[in-house]
C-alpha cells in the first residue's frame, strides 16, 4: 500500500515539474513607455508587399534541387512559384489531397505539386501529358522530388 502512495506521489511530483517546464509564460510588461503618437497607422503593422511570383518550369526546378537541395530550398521554398509543366499523373495522396505529377526529366521523375481543394473540379478534368500552369507555394524535395504546395491551377 505504502509503494501505491510513493508512486502515486512521485508521479504527480512528476507531472508538475513537466506542466511548470511546459506551461506558457505570463505575459512581461515592457520597460519601454508607449508612443506618444496618436497616428492610427502607427499601431498598425504595414503588411509586407506581395512579392511577384517566381516563374519556373519543372524541370528547372527538379534540376536545381537535384543539384543542391539546400540552395533551392533557400530560393524557393516558401515562396510563390508560377511552375509550367507537362503533367505524367494526377493522383491522390493518403490524406485524399489531389496531388498533380509533372515531368521533370524521364517518366520516372516528377515535382509533385499537391492542388488545392477549390480547384477540385479543374483536377478532375486533367489528361496525363497535358500541358498546365500552376501557381503554388515552394515545398521542399522528398525522396528525389521537389514538391509544391497549395497549388492552384491557372
Amino acid at each position: 500500500m505504502r509503494k501505491r502512495h510513493l508512486l502515486a506521489v512521485a508521479s504527480l511530483a512528476v507531472f508538475a515539474v513537466f506542466a511548470a517546464a511546459t506551461g506558457d509564460d505570463p505575459p512581461r510588461r515592457s520597460s519601454t513607455p508607449p508612443s506618444s503618437e496618436s497616428s492610427p497607422s502607427a499601431s498598425r503593422p504595414q503588411p509586407a508587399p506581395e512579392e511577384p511570383p517566381i516563374r519556373i518550369t519543372a524541370v528547372r526546378l527538379h534540376q536545381e534541387y537535384d543539384d543542391n537541395e539546400v540552395a533551392a530550398d533557400a530560393k524557393y521554398k516558401g515562396h510563390t512559384l508560377l511552375v509550367d509543366g507537362s503533367i505524367n499523373s494526377i493522383d491522390k495522396d493518403f490524406l485524399n489531397h489531389i496531388v498533380v505529377h509533372l515531368r521533370a526529366g524521364n517518366e520516372f521523375t516528377t515535382v509533385m505539386a499537391t492542388v488545392d481543394d477549390a480547384d477540385a473540379t479543374k483536377a478532375a478534368g486533367l489528361k496525363k501529358r497535358q500541358k498546365i500552369v500552376l501557381l503554388c507555394k515552394g515545398g521542399t524535395r522528398i525522396m528525389d522530388s521537389a514538391t509544391l504546395d497549395e497549388c492552384r491551377i491557372q
